[in-house]
């Protein structure tokens, strides 16, 4: 699915994160949305971290936050500003 998203999207990094986020594509979306810098504190702040719980997932239970919980809300925000 993600080589067909990549194929389909030469276009600018925005235009393949909306279609990284129509295919439910959460881990490439997340890959490119993180990196996004002109987004508001708290969207940044959810992507951001829903990236390092794909990446370190045991990071956030240390700190004793849910990764689950911290993943949906980066997912949430995905959708809200992408999808």
């Amino acid at each position: 699915m993600y080589e067909q998203v990549m194929d389909a999207g030469k276009g600018t990094k925005t235009e393949r994160l909306k279609q990284l986020v129509k295919a439910e594509d959460w881990k490439q979306a997340l890959q490119i949305a993180h990196t996004f810098r002109r987004v508001e504190k708290e969207d940044r702040t959810a992507l951001v971290r829903a990236h390092e719980v794909l990446n370190f997932p045991g990071f956030y239970s240390q700190l004793g936050m849910d990764p689950q919980q911290l993943l949906l809300h980066g997912v949430n925000t995905l959708k809200k500003l992408w999808g």
